[in-house]
């Protein structure tokens, strides 16, 4: 799994190609999301965990299963869109769950909100993580789907956006900073 995670971190497309031809392979980007999950929520409630109050702790407990469940859905998120765009917009054929399977091993990077309370260099690391996603994701979905790279481009850039920023924004960040801001 973690070999598969870092060769797609280093974007080598063979990887997705081992991938999407094994059914069990869901496992491994499954653990692989779940593990940027956690990194995020971590990340996140450790940042706010410094500020809060004695009487704010069931609100951090929450935002951690919150930013964790998040990052899940934006698994499933990203996929349904790239799903969608490749499929039904530019004509390919390749089922959905083969796409989950090719975009969860990318969610590796994200293991990196970890570090978000280190000083100077945590939120660099972080976005640099979060960033690092998108280039990984076009190419997943360019082999998965056998795509053209303006084609999964398209497609990435929507699933990742709507995936990896919107909904974490407006799930996790945007309520995060109301409650303990």
């Amino acid at each position: 799994m973690f070999n598969q995670a870092l060769r797609a971190a280093l974007l080598d497309s063979t990887v997705f190609d081992d991938i999407s031809d094994e059914p069990e392979s869901m496992f491994r980007s499954m653990a692989v999301v779940l593990l940027g999950a956690l990194g995020f929520g971590l990340g996140w409630w450790s940042i706010f965990r410094t500020d809060a109050a004695d009487d704010q702790r069931t609100a951090l407990l929450m935002l951690l299963f919150v930013s964790v469940s998040t990052i899940v859905m934006a698994w499933s998120v990203f996929a349904v869109f790239v799903w969608l765009i490749g499929n039904k917009g530019f004509g390919s054929s390749t089922g959905y769950r083969k796409g989950l399977r090719g975009i969860g091993i990318c969610f590796g990077p994200l293991v990196l909100w970890l570090l978000l309370n280190v000083p100077y260099l945590g939120f660099p690391l972080a976005l640099l993580g979060h960033f690092w996603t998108l280039p990984m994701g076009v190419l997943a979905v360019r082999e998965v789907l056998e795509l053209s790279w303006w084609q999964a481009g398209i497609a990435g850039m929507a699933g990742w956006g709507w995936g990896l920023v919107v909904i974490p924004w407006f799930l996790v960040l945007g309520p995060a900073f109301g409650e303990f801001g």
